[in-house]
């Protein structure tokens, strides 16, 4: 039970009243706010309240404490005692600015306004700036500029449209991910009609806002029938998701099949497909990425890819042998090197290797065959050709 004692005050407890007055939640459900004036050896404690009443609390009655910032309490003192004129307000406006106080100190600005609408120096304290005679707050000033507060920040209006638009595509995406579930669902269901129903749907996906999730299922599909047709639908599919989709598996897939789907996806109804990844992958530490990222760029087209794929017609991998076995790991990198020996520990060989993928798309784009591998030769081949389009241009001037 709770036991509340008044207790006789001894000198050390006289004096002026503090301003300090934390939070005391007791165990019975209420609570009392005062100043700890002693915490004796058994763990209680002694607590005078704002009114001068000096309390007692046994260590099990009091399940939190929570203390007051002086400064707080000292401006709830100060906030009682002071008179409603606007000297008093604009003093402890300045006091609150000092103890960062910054909330009461606006309101006492915007007490100092309701007396003298146009006292500058509690307009400026209040953000306020001066725009053709008329003192403008920061909400009016923005709008001015064309700005509008949207959640928590100022920004222009095709801002703001921007990211309402994008919060829409994303519920849209949401609910594309919970459809798709669904179908997936149905494609294991041992009604037919639900089967025909998502393989309709699936075939039938146009929505560009589906392809994120599209691509999340795609990664742990292991049903080789839905796999092809989520590759299908990502080709259908207008999105950065899509395209990135359809570019990695073009390289790094297992199947073929699924890699030449991808890279005949990427130029299909009219896509214009990016060559950058392709090039890049020209320079893998695997020669297989390698020839697959010229197979791209064969379909893809663009003979801006053709000085990459001289650099490429020829790269240096490096292997690993295991032990005295005629084991080989192709852990391979491109870039020069010899044989290393490690005792008759594991050895690294480097070796030139040809990757006939990138001769067939240099010989499909340039339409120049007799040079096989020779990569000086078709570096002269390649300088000649630039340089006679120049001159060409310069006769057109």
């Amino acid at each position: 039970m709770l036991r509340i004692s008044m207790l006789l005050v001894v000198c050390v407890l006289l004096g002026e009243p503090s301003a300090r007055a934390d939070r005391y939640d007791l165990k019975s459900g209420g609570y009392v706010e005062g100043e700890l004036i002693a915490r004796p050896d058994d763990g209680s404690y002694v607590i005078k309240t704002p009114d001068g009443a000096r309390l007692a609390f046994e260590r099990a009655d009091v399940v939190r404490v929570t203390v007051v910032d002086d400064a707080a309490t000292e401006y709830a003192r100060r906030s009682r005692e002071m008179h409603d004129t606007i000297e008093a307000h604009r003093a402890l406006a300045d006091w609150c600015r000092t103890n960062k106080l910054d909330q009461q100190r606006d309101h006492h600005l915007q007490r100092v306004l309701q007396f003298d609408p146009n006292d500058e120096e509690a307009r400026l304290g209040l953000g306020y700036q001066k725009r053709g005679g008329r003192w403008l707050n920061r909400a009016e000033l923005m709008r001015v500029r064309g700005m509008e507060l949207y959640e928590g920040k100022y920004r222009t209006s095709q801002e703001i449209v921007l990211l309402e638009r994008a919060k829409q595509n994303e519920g849209a995406a949401q609910d594309w991910t919970v459809k798709l579930r669904l179908w997936r669902d149905w494609l294991d269901s041992r009604r037919e009609d639900r089967v025909a129903e998502a393989r309709l749907q699936i075939a039938s996906l146009d929505d560009p806002l589906a392809a994120p999730s599209i691509v999340r299922l795609l990664e742990r599909e292991q049903d080789e029938w839905v796999v092809r047709q989520y590759v299908a639908a990502l080709g259908r599919l207008d999105h950065p998701s899509a395209t990135q989709t359809l570019v990695r598996l073009a390289l790094h897939d297992e199947d073929a099949e699924i890699r030449e789907e991808c890279r005949d996806l990427l130029t299909r109804n009219g896509r214009v497909a990016s060559i950058y990844p392709f090039v890049q992958a020209l320079k893998s530490k695997n020669n297989e990425i390698v020839n697959r990222a010229a197979s791209a760029l064969e379909v893809i087209g663009n003979p801006d890819a053709v000085s990459p794929l001289i650099d490429a017609l020829v790269t240096t991998h490096r292997f690993r042998i295991e032990g005295n076995s005629d084991r080989i790991s192709a852990g391979m990198s491109n870039g020069s090197g010899g044989l290393s020996f490690g005792g008759n520990g594991p050895k690294i060989i480097s070796k030139d290797l040809r990757n006939p993928q990138v001769l067939r798309a240099l010989t499909s784009l340039t339409h120049q065959s007799g040079l096989d591998y020779d990569e000086t030769a078709w570096r002269d081949w390649f300088v000649n050709q630039q340089m006679s389009a120049d001159i060409n241009s310069r006769r057109d001037l």
